[in-house]
């Protein structure tokens, strides 16, 4: 039987707070839906609604899976109530609608139907697997509540309840069952709820005997492990001694690495210092701004940037006057642009005004 929860929990009975519990909660009632819709996912979008007033119930029963749509397998002894037979057995009694197969033609006034007679084996397929479903959801109630399904008045069906006055005057599931020309009777299904109760009952001695059918192997197991562990003990605790005695070879060479990356890192923070102090040597200082510039050459610097010959990286109408170069390399260019002046007539270049432009 697969089961499954999908309370209902928007309609109103669901949150109402009632419960049937102690001597009020005097069993189960068996329904089925009286229509030929085989889905019980169908009622329970229906019944779970605000506007869903004139009945609620604990469970749709299918051909493949059984709904519980109110609680009534949480605690024992205790269950949520949800008119679905009438007073007074709706405070004493929760029930459970069987689906029925697409197959049933019911008459205008539902209170009988036909079947086309090559649809016939498959609406007696569905309708035997709801009963099979049902047999096993209420084994599994009475199970959990200490009920005795042989017990007077604790199983009962919609038609049964009719009959003794507690619920309206409806005839399922026997309606279904008869029409259908099955054996099925309520008797025979309380009968078989004991039995499917029974099949899942085992006495103290068979609970031990099946649990020491099912250990032995694994007490074999253990002991087949155990001889294999003592017969090599002494290897293992010569594994345990080899692999102690290297942890201070190991720790050593790890303390001699870490001494090494300290050197390293050492030798190469020399190093770039020494390239750094060499080139600072050779090339002289970073200039980075004409302010920064030695004051003998910062008009010769000063017109070289004007007329764009040097440039710090800077954009021009950002900053004019960045220079960004070493020192050293900013001598050679000024001694470069001193030789061009003094040698400008003989080398043929033209002269220049204040401005930048060639002079006529």
């Amino acid at each position: 039987m697969n089961l499954i929860q999908r309370y209902i929990t928007k309609n109103p009975y669901f949150s109402d707070g009632r419960y049937l519990t102690g001597g009020d909660f005097h069993g189960f009632f068996l329904h089925s839906v009286g229509c030929n819709q085989p889905d019980p996912l169908i009622f329970i979008r229906g019944w779970d609604s605000a506007a869903h007033t004139n009945a609620g119930i604990n469970g749709f029963i299918g051909a493949d899976a059984v709904y519980v749509t109110a609680p009534c397998l949480e605690t024992k002894g205790k269950v949520k109530r949800m008119p679905h037979a009438g007073s007074p057995a709706n405070n004493h009694y929760i029930g459970f609608e069987m689906c029925e197969p697409k197959q049933l033609r019911y008459n205008k006034n539902a209170t009988a139907f036909s079947v086309p007679e090559e649809e016939r084996a498959a609406a007696v397929a569905f309708v035997t697997a709801t009963y099979e479903n049902a047999v096993g959801l209420f084994a599994a109630l009475c199970r959990f509540h200490g009920k005795d399904p042989l017990a007077d008045g604790v199983i009962l069906s919609h038609r049964e309840g009719a009959k003794r006055g507690i619920a309206t005057n409806h005839g399922d599931p026997e309606t279904v069952w008869n029409g259908l020309g099955l054996p099925y009777t309520m008797d025979g299904f309380r009968a078989d709820v004991k039995s499917k109760m029974e099949e899942n009952e085992m006495t103290k001695e068979e609970c031990n005997a099946l649990i020491a059918q099912a250990v032995a192997p694994i007490r074999e197991a253990v002991a087949a492990w155990t001889a294999r562990s003592e017969a090599g003990q002494n290897e293992v605790l010569s594994l345990i001694s080899l692999v102690t005695a290297q942890q201070d070879s190991v720790a050593h060479l790890s303390t001699l690495v870490q001494e090494q990356r300290e050197a390293l890192a050492a030798l190469t923070d020399g190093l770039n210092h020494r390239i750094q102090k060499a080139l600072d040597a050779a090339l002289g200082p970073q200039i980075e701004h004409l302010k920064d510039a030695p004051k003998w050459m910062r008009p010769a610097l000063k017109e070289l940037l004007e007329f764009g010959v040097i440039n710090g990286g800077t954009p021009t109408e950002v900053d004019p006057l960045d220079v960004n170069k070493r020192q050293a390399i900013l001598e050679a260019v000024l001694m470069a642009k001193k030789c061009a002046e003094r040698h400008a007539e003989s080398l043929l270049l033209p002269k220049m005004d204040a401005n930048g432009e060639v002079a006529v």
